[in-house]
């Protein structure tokens, strides 16, 4: 933002006070925000004021941080604790026929996501289904997807499955999540069962995170082990990580600016205008399951 304001013509230290100063005294932060006695020494140090590139990283007046390496480790988790690195993701064994949705009706209700935007929209439409079975197949034309939210705390053996537009699934694979607010069950998306299962059992076996898988094998993980929402790695890994489960996602065709994103807000039951849950798809202004 300090970039854009300067190139846009903002000289450098109005900019810096409109990032710092101002918004610590708007939310009534009186010890931060300048660099003045009495003040944090919560602070970086910057090359030049155009580019913005941290040289030093301060935290409470101690080198934290300089030309990109971690110098301060008391900021490191601490996973000697065994309970800590419990592994929280408890569900019944599963099997294909739970990522298997049996379509009743000629047209079904479909959840919309958009780009940039954690809203959805229902849309009503017909879809492709297998003509011995009912179950709904997944076809290249159409940006339609399967979602499934797997309860994961009590073994409740409970999943909820809906139609998905907006991921754009252009080839067989899946990718899902332990990160799945609010009640961060596992969510996942894809194209048929026998991928689904196999990103549930990765995110069963890792204890959480963010997988992706094709051809009935994991294509790419990042193990969340910290209650499936946190990881006790060291931070180049984790960012390696999810540079390669993303790029995963989008090679099954996924052109979302943040594919794990999107899918992470598919189940926050209390956004407009469907969600999925573990009880099925959830219509958030009706207040009420929509069947299939």
């Amino acid at each position: 933002l300090l970039r854009r304001l300067v190139a846009a013509g903002i000289p450098p230290a109005r900019a810096i006070r409109h990032a710092s100063l101002i918004p610590a005294r708007h939310y009534g932060l009186t010890d931060r925000g300048a660099v003045a006695p009495s003040y944090r020494a919560d602070l970086f140090v910057v090359q030049d004021l155009t580019d913005f590139a941290p040289h030093l990283t301060v935290r409470a007046g101690l080198i934290a941080a300089r030309d990109g390496c971690l110098l301060d480790q008391r900021t490191a988790i601490t996973t000697h604790h065994a309970t800590v690195l419990d592994n929280t993701v408890r569900m019944l064994d599963l099997d294909e026929s739970a990522f298997e949705l049996r379509i009743k009706a000629e047209r079904c209700p479909v959840i919309v996501v958009a780009p940039d935007s954690i809203l959805t929209t229902l849309e009503s439409r017909p879809v492709k289904t297998d003509p011995s079975t009912g179950t709904w197949l997944f076809d290249p034309q159409e940006d339609v997807c399967l979602g499934a939210c797997v309860e994961r705390h009590r073994a409740t053996g409970r999943v909820g499955l809906g139609l998905i537009r907006g991921f754009g699934f252009r080839q067989h694979g899946a990718f899902g999540s332990s990160v799945a607010h609010d009640a961060h069950n596992l969510v996942i998306v894809g194209t048929n069962s026998r991928d689904m299962l196999t990103c549930a059992l990765a995110l069963r076996d890792a204890g959480g995170g963010l997988v992706a898988a094709s051809d009935e094998s994991v294509s790419a993980l990042l193990p969340l082990d910290v209650g499936g929402l946190i990881s006790s790695a060291e931070f180049r890994s984790v960012r390696r990580q999810l540079d390669e489960v993303t790029q995963a996602a989008r090679d099954l065709g996924c052109r979302l600016p943040a594919p794990f994103g999107t899918l992470s807000f598919l189940c926050l039951s209390v956004i407009p205008e469907l969600r999925l849950t573990d009880r099925g798809v959830f219509d958030v202004l009706g207040r009420r399951i929509i069947a299939f």
